[in-house]
């Protein structure tokens, strides 16, 4: 290792004192062109041999200092060409030593990759100057990402844009005037410059004003970083062509939540760098990341983006310590998404704290000098994490102090990436591909196990679908004669269905028959009564004759004896008619009355010869009825007889389909064995199923995890593509 104190540097200092003292100015400088080339030379060639050799620890001081050219009256040309020389070996031991720093041992970094954020930037200006033209490059030296930005933005060019020819221009300045004035003087000085790029975010603007103020809006592109009120403004405006965002919101949430589930469940990032989004904004699509009133806003749909806490709460209070920066539009929003993960930390007993330094409030210093102190008090106080930005190297031995410790520390927004960063990184990459590696190997492995018992099982169920198909096709013999039978009880169901319908009619003519004949018996009935009353009159009729008769008998009785007494009276008279006289008179009146009792005869006689005629009529009608009810007594027989005949036919219909239906039943009993041993194959086809089934979930958790590790995998492959991409190794345009 090559230190300050190299052997020979006390010579060589002793040397520089006193060929300065000397009174030979032109010796002097000799010594001094003498001291550069055996001291810092040599040294600056001894560390790039170490470092050429592998050695990443090799670190190289420079003992010369600058020479004053007032020291040297008519030497001053010489005078500048040495301090030159000697400017240019500091720079290359400066380079050096950026390479050869010591890595940052924490445990990982979250957000923008800043060599690749200056590359797409690089391509954003050669698009918008069509690959031609001349673009100035301002840069904060002092700043690391700045750096890589600047890095990363030339080197698009130079590959990708050969028409596109740019130089750069440092500046210390971080507000918008010092924006402002900068570009100011390169548009009055180059008037030729067709493009501005500048390396820090959130002042962006005054840039566009200083290009507005010298009439070039629209000619002069300017390409820039972060999402700021001012920026977007400008960008809406069209006088920034284009802005990139980092994702300034990921930036402070997921720092929270990867070491809170670190804390509590052993959580390991897949790879050392997790890279946040980056997206570029144009006056096209500016209203997707913002909109005047509302700032900054994540972009519809990226919330699936962002990692949320493990559900499990700590055993104790964690305190993680966020080391923010003063308010602005940019770190309002990183703030806002630590608070939003300091609230979903909390209900599992975690807290996230939001802390800026006094330094970096009051005056903007980012450096070590203002951060380091707070981190160390954070690490003095028991702090269980840390997120903290690296703007400044040298805050890398104090957070590898903390690391340590056992104080998991999580860096976000920049970081150093010197070459020993850079190996360490690959080393770390190389160990956790090697552990995938052989995750992934035995991963294969249980899937090839897994595969062999499916085939087992597929074999078991192949055989018992064979013969599950002949248990199949005897079933469909089965099931098709059984449908022929079903087809003929169906066609003798028909068939009885209309015999049916013909008994069903023939019964509803004979109810309607026996209707009829209930009402012919009805009205006999009523004409049988009226017979009854006339036979009645005629008995009244037959009563008063009698009587009569009695009377004419008693008449003629009498009559008779008048007439054998008038006989008597004659014989003894002989002349004497007198007394036969009043015989005969009494013989007349007796006629008389004879003749009045004949003539109630007559009239007795003739009315019930009337009541006997009525008693005839009414007799033929009911005989008329009678015949009636007899003939429609005799069509409901004809038509019982029918109905007797149909149910005969359907009787042995019946007695068919029972045929038919005993052989369905002995089809249904075969079937039925046909389908218990279906059951059977199905048993053993489910239980190869299962087996079947098991093996698949294991093979799939398995090709889960084989997609976890081709994630990692990719992760790993990304990221070390961006730590190579650094690396040039092919002649390009500089």
């Amino acid at each position: 290792m090559i230190e300050s104190d190299i052997k020979g540097a006390g010579r060589r200092r002793w040397l520089v004192d006193n060929s300065r003292s000397s009174k030979d100015p032109l010796g002097s400088l000799i010594d001094f062109a003498d001291q550069l080339v055996r001291s810092d030379l040599v040294a600056l060639n001894e560390g790039i041999s170490e470092l050429g050799s592998g050695d990443l620890s090799a670190r190289v001081s420079m003992v010369s200092e600058p020479l004053r050219r007032e020291d040297y009256p008519g030497y001053e040309r010489l005078v500048d060409v040495l301090n030159q020389m000697q400017a240019g070996m500091c720079k290359c031991a400066t380079d050096l030593n950026a390479a050869t720093e010591p890595p940052c041992h924490r445990l990982c970094y979250v957000g923008a990759d800043s060599f690749l954020e200056g590359h797409l930037c690089g391509q954003a200006m050669g698009r918008a100057l069509n690959g031609t033209g001349t673009v100035a490059v301002l840069y904060r030296p002092a700043m690391v990402s700045h750096q890589l930005r600047r890095k990363g933005f030339c080197q698009a060019l130079a590959r990708e844009y050969p028409g596109v020819h740019f130089y750069s221009e440092a500046t210390e300045g971080m507000t918008v005037e010092d924006a402002r004035v900068a570009a100011a003087k390169i548009l009055a000085e180059r008037r030729e410059i067709d493009g501005i790029y500048y390396t820090h975010g959130g002042v962006p603007a005054g840039i566009a004003l200083a290009v507005q103020e010298a009439g070039m809006t629209g000619r002069v592109k300017i390409v820039a970083h972060d999402f700021g009120d001012d920026t977007m403004r400008c960008v809406r405006d069209g006088v920034i062509t284009a802005v990139l965002g980092q994702d300034p919101y990921a930036q402070g949430h997921e720092p929270v939540i990867h070491v809170f589930n670190h804390l509590v469940a052993g959580w390991q990032p897949a790879t050392p760098r997790l890279l946040t989004e980056l997206e570029l904004a144009t006056r096209d699509n500016y209203q997707r990341f913002w909109q005047e009133g509302r700032g900054t806003a994540r972009p519809e749909g990226s919330d699936d983006r962002y990692s949320r806490p493990v559900k499990k709460a700590a055993n104790r209070a964690l305190r993680i310590g966020v080391l923010g920066r003063a308010p602005n539009s940019f770190w309002d929003f990183v703030r806002q998404g630590v608070e939003d993960a300091n609230s979903e930390i909390r209900p599992y007993n975690a807290a996230a704290e939001w802390i800026v330094p006094e330094g970096n409030r009051l005056e903007g210093k980012v450096s070590a000098e203002v951060y380091a102190p707070v981190l160390d008090s954070l690490v003095q106080q028991g702090y269980d994490a840390i997120v903290v930005g690296v703007f400044d190297r040298a805050m890398v031995p104090h957070i590898n102090r903390a690391s340590e410790r056992g104080i998991p520390i999580i860096t976000y927004n920049a970081e150093p990436s010197g070459l020993s960063s850079m190996v360490l990184l690959s080393l770390q990459q190389a160990e956790k591909l090697m552990k995938v590696s052989q995750g992934l190997a035995l991963s294969i492995d249980q899937i090839t196990v897994a595969t062999e018992q499916v085939k087992i099982s597929m074999d078991q169920v192949s055989r018992a679908t064979v013969s599950q198909n002949d248990q199949v096709n005897q079933a469909n013999e089965s099931l098709d004669a059984l449908v022929n039978r079903i087809d003929g009880v169906s066609s003798e169901a028909s068939h009885g269905s209309k015999v049916a319908a013909d008994a069903s009619s023939a019964s509803q003519f004979g109810t309607e028959s026996v209707g009829r004949t209930l009402n012919s018996m009805q009205a006999i009935r009523s004409s049988v009564a009226q017979t009854a009353t006339t036979v009645e009159r005629l008995a009244a009729s037959s009563e008063r004759i009698d009587t009569i008769v009695k009377t004419i008998g008693t008449i003629a009785y009498q009559i008779r004896l008048l007439g054998i007494n008038a006989a008597i009276e004659a014989a003894h008279a002989g002349d004497y008619g007198a007394g036969f006289s009043v015989v005969a008179s009494e013989i007349r009146s007796l006629g008389d009355r004879s003749g009045s009792a004949t003539r109630e005869i007559t009239q007795i006689v003739e009315s019930v010869q009337q009541e006997i005629d009525e008693a005839l009529g009414l007799m033929s009608s009911e005989l008329q009825q009678v015949q009636a009810g007899a003939d429609l007594a005799e069509q409901a027989g004809k038509l019982l007889t029918g109905i007797r005949d149909s149910v005969d036919i359907n009787k042995d219909r019946l007695q068919s389909i029972a045929g038919s239906v005993s052989q369905m039943q002995a089809f249904s009993r075969k079937v039925g064995g046909i389908m218990q041993a279906l059951t059977a194959i199905t048993e053993e086809n489910s239980a190869a199923a299962e087996e079947v089934g098991a093996a698949a979930k294991e093979m799939l958790a398995e090709l889960n995890r084989i997609n976890d590790l081709a994630h990692s995998l990719a992760q790993m492959a990304r990221a070390t593509e961006q730590l190579l991409a650094k690396f040039t190794l092919a002649e390009t345009r500089r």
